[in-house]
């Protein structure tokens, strides 16, 4: 992913992260895991800033309903 390697340790999040698509999995990823700030991602994966923030604060929520549901 854009030349950054990013473990997930945690086997739940891992499989909940697997059901993103791709680009928001990145987009998490890069915000959360390698804490970029929102225009540094938006750069990296070629959106604007907003689509970031829309697409990020998408994604947590499916994690969320995801990771309620994964034992």
């Amino acid at each position: 992913m854009q030349g950054i390697d990013i473990p997930v340790s945690d086997q739940r999040l891992a499989q909940a992260l697997s059901y993103l698509l791709p680009k928001d999995r990145e987009i998490v990823l890069l915000s959360y895991f390698a804490e970029l700030k929102d225009g540094e991602v938006a750069q990296r994966v070629k959106v604007s800033r907003p689509t970031v923030q829309r697409r990020k604060s998408a994604a947590l929520g499916k994690l969320r309903e995801m990771l309620e549901h994964i034992e």
